[in-house]
């Protein structure tokens, strides 16, 4: 069941320690499609929270990542003009997808899930590790931040054009980045569909018809 199912029903499929991430399809980004992307994602991390607080934090967090065809460049974001800039801390944003790629324009990554190397190494074509032993740049950046805290000088998400049809590719590498730090649990799936999916299969046809009377009985030997 999507933890972002707006019916009552509490039962779920997929247990939320095997659930490697979320993706929202969107055919256009506009204002209302990213605002209900970020209302699924929202879903995920309370239903997160409630299980650690019964069961503890776990190793892994499920990413949340918003993947649309088109840009409705007619919308202004409530003036913030892009959809990663409307979700910024500044803007007041509690929740934040992990990445939000759209695929005649441009994606941006959650620096909080990758950190601000990877920027850097990406538009350099570098690794983070070379940008560090090639620049000071990261330094700099470090320093940079101690001076300016607050929400108002966070950008919160890197962002780049999508060109050269790259973007699918950075779609794929960062599913696949984080998806790899993802250890599978001991779900016995079979056993959750009896639990939630047996009541509403209408009852199991009988496999063992009563004998035939006209055959003659075959003794069971003893043990």
């Amino acid at each position: 069941m999507d933890a972002g199912d707006s019916s009552e029903d509490p039962r779920r499929l997929v247990p939320l320690d095997a659930v490697i991430g979320v993706v929202e399809v969107k055919s256009t980004l506009d204002g209302r499609s990213l605002a209900s992307a970020v209302a699924k994602a929202r879903a995920l991390d309370d239903a997160l929270a409630h299980d650690a607080a019964l069961n503890g934090p776990g190793d892994y967090q499920p990413f949340r990542h918003v993947f649309a065809y088109r840009l409705d460049r007619t919308c202004d974001f409530d003036m913030w003009l892009s959809p990663a800039a409307s979700l910024t801390r500044y803007v007041g944003a509690r929740r934040q997808p992990d990445g939000i790629f759209v695929l005649d324009s441009h994606f941006s990554v959650l620096e909080a899930s990758h950190g601000y190397a990877h920027a850097f190494a990406l538009h350099r074509g570098q690794t983070p590790d070379e940008v560090a032993r090639t620049s000071t740049v990261l330094d700099q950046e470090d320093e940079r931040r101690l001076v300016q805290e607050g929400d108002a000088w966070g950008h919160d998400y890197f962002t780049t054009d999508a060109t050269d049809g790259l973007l699918l590719l950075a779609f794929l590498t960062y599913v696949i980045q984080r998806a790899s730090h993802y250890q599978p649990v001991g779900v016995n799936y079979a056993d959750l569909f009896c639990r939630w999916g047996g009541p509403k299969l209408g009852g199991m046809m009988d496999f063992r018809p009563p004998p035939d009377p006209e055959l003659p009985s075959v003794p069971v030997p003893e043990l």
